[in-house]
């Protein structure tokens, strides 16, 4: 991020100030700075005719906040794709090199957050009665010792854990049948 425009108006009234003044010494007493930080500043200007902060050292940010890598991203969270495919995709089409893992925390911090599907229940009182209808047609037995009740799920296997799913922040979570 480059300084604010009143940053560079003080470093800059520095080096002109020493300048006019013929020394670093001078120019310290005027501004209020110290003498490393004038004669700083005069070098920079001096060598790039600048007085902007140099660059930072280490990898430079991900451009993940653009408005394409941003629309790509909801694209792809509402077709269902994970992290890994986001970053592919990214890496396609726009050409931004990025991992898995910096995709997941963009989504979590701006775009999405990760949701296990909400439970609905599958019948209906309706769809119940006509199970149940259909059920006394076809079965030949004895119907005087069974119970019908919805209030008990009977499962043949465990459950699991489940899968979460990206979901957008102004989306809702996806419904799955129980």
């Amino acid at each position: 991020m480059p300084p604010f425009p009143c940053v560079l108006a003080r470093r800059w009234r520095l080096v002109h100030e020493a300048e006019r003044l013929g020394s670093a010494q001078k120019a310290v007493q005027e501004n209020k700075a110290s003498v490393r930080v004038v004669e700083m500043w005069c070098r920079r200007a001096k060598a790039t005719g600048t007085v902007d902060d140099t660059p930072r050292a280490g990898k430079p940010r991900a451009p993940l906040a653009s408005r394409e890598a941003t629309l790509l991203l909801k694209v792809g969270v509402k077709r269902g794709d994970q992290c890994p495919q986001l970053a592919k995709m990214l890496q396609q089409r726009l050409g931004v090199t990025v991992s898995a893992e910096t995709v997941r925390r963009y989504l979590n911090k701006y775009l999405a957050r990760q949701m296990r599907p909400r439970k609905r229940v599958s019948l209906t009182v309706k769809h119940m009665r006509a199970r149940l209808c259909f059920a006394k047609q076809w079965v030949r037995k004895s119907w005087h010792n069974v119970v019908v009740t919805n209030k008990k799920y009977f499962r043949l296997s465990n459950k699991g854990p489940g899968n979460e799913e990206w979901v957008l922040f102004e989306d809702e979570p996806p419904t799955m049948v129980s």
